[in-house]
């Protein structure tokens, strides 16, 4: 259900870009970043034997994304970082 999308249409790699992506991802848009993250995720999903397949492991990182589970997670991150700077 991924679609390939050249290397070119995808992001670039400087930080600034990624986290753009990366947030813009977590909010719900779909984009050839998101299939690319989601068959990463997959991947690592079951190589440590949290999915059967990698097709289990992009349902599951979806339902991540989708949820707002992954964002909410993120956002826990930032407000940990935040409390530990002060």
């Amino acid at each position: 259900g991924l679609t390939r999308t050249p290397l070119s249409l995808t992001p670039g790699f400087c930080a600034e870009d990624s986290a753009k992506k990366t947030v813009e991802l977590l909010r719900g848009q779909k984009n050839p970043y998101r299939d690319l993250v989601l068959l990463n995720a997959a991947a690592a999903l079951y190589l440590c034997e949290k999915a059967v397949s990698i097709e289990s492991g992009i349902e599951i990182a979806k339902e991540s994304l989708d949820s707002g589970a992954a964002l909410n997670v993120l956002n826990n991150v930032v407000e940990f970082s935040n409390a530990c700077k002060s």
